[in-house]
């Protein structure tokens, strides 16, 4: 049975069971969650509201409505539906770093700078949230400060390729050829 047959198995048993329990937030999300998969995006949006409407605090709801909506192009509507996650589970580094990103996209690095910010308070010794800030600071021309991120991220996971190529890409970006070729060396 193929990936497809088997989200369309599931989806088609969703409406006999929400059908019957009309009412269960979990439900509703799981319906979102089939329809999601089977790329049937707006169906999805529908499902996870029906969810949100029975009961408001259910974070994965939000989650996958905020993915959903980035993935149609709703990007500033996407974000409503993480900050909103965000209210019910505040101390959540990807919910932090998912609004980073999410800010980014809009073209808010000053905001998605606090974000990443606040993802590594939460926890230090995530990789990827030093090098979502590095990649934010370069793009805001705070090289210096960048670099420092990219080293931290660096620190953190000395094998991390993506870190290490941030790195040499923002170096060699901004002239230091002579760096850039030192981390190659170094690799």
């Amino acid at each position: 049975m193929t990936l497809t047959k088997q989200g369309e198995d599931k989806e088609e048993h969703q409406p006999e069971a929400v059908g019957v329990y009309p009412k269960s937030a979990i439900l509703w999300y799981n319906k979102g969650v089939d329809l999601s998969e089977l790329d049937r995006k707006e169906e999805a949006l529908v499902a996870y509201d029906k969810a949100i409407e029975i009961y408001p605090n259910l974070r994965e709801a939000w989650i996958n409505k905020g993915f959903v909506l980035n993935c149609l192009g709703r990007t500033e509507y996407a974000l409503g539906a993480n900050e909103k996650a965000i209210e019910i589970y505040p101390n959540s580094i990807e919910l932090w770093k998912n609004r980073g990103l999410l800010l980014e996209l809009l073209g808010r690095a000053e905001e998605a700078l606090l974000a990443f910010e606040k993802a590594i308070e939460i926890n230090p010794k995530d990789g990827e949230a030093w090098i979502n800030m590095g990649l934010d600071l370069n793009d805001l021309d705070r090289f210096e400060e960048a670099l420092l991120a990219f080293d931290k991220a660096i620190e953190i996971d000395p094998k991390d390729d993506f870190a290490s190529y941030v790195k040499g890409k923002a170096l060699l970006n901004n002239g230091k050829y002579e760096w850039t070729r030192k981390i190659l060396k170094q690799q």
